[in-house]
């Protein structure tokens, strides 16, 4: 998949990067993931992640998330909700570029 700079630092581009592509990978093709982000969105307007969180096929495990964010010394005593907070926030921000953005 393409690097995106969505940010210029560099953990957070990274954090970033990785959702996109998981994004982009919940379906076989990237049009389907991308229909389906829609569809989530249009559906869920008013969760902070569209619900792609629990329905999506992401990270789910608060392993996996925390293994995201390992390299943020700010967040390595953070409990296992704020960090799901901060995921959830930042799939919809990702997603919300991927919808703008879309070919």
């Amino acid at each position: 998949m393409k690097t995106i700079n969505f940010s210029k630092n560099a953990k957070l581009n990274l954090v970033l990067n990785d959702i996109y592509d998981s994004l982009l990978s919940i379906h076989d093709t990237e049009e389907e993931s991308i229909e389906e982000i829609k569809h989530y969105k249009n559906e869920f307007k008013n969760e902070v992640d569209y619900n792609l969180y629990q329905y999506g096929n992401l990270r789910i495990y608060h392993d996996e998330i925390r293994d995201l964010y390992k390299d943020y010394k700010s967040l390595k005593n953070a409990n296992n909700e704020k960090l799901q907070s901060i995921y959830k926030h930042q799939i919809r921000y990702v997603s919300d570029y991927i919808l703008r953005n879309e070919k």
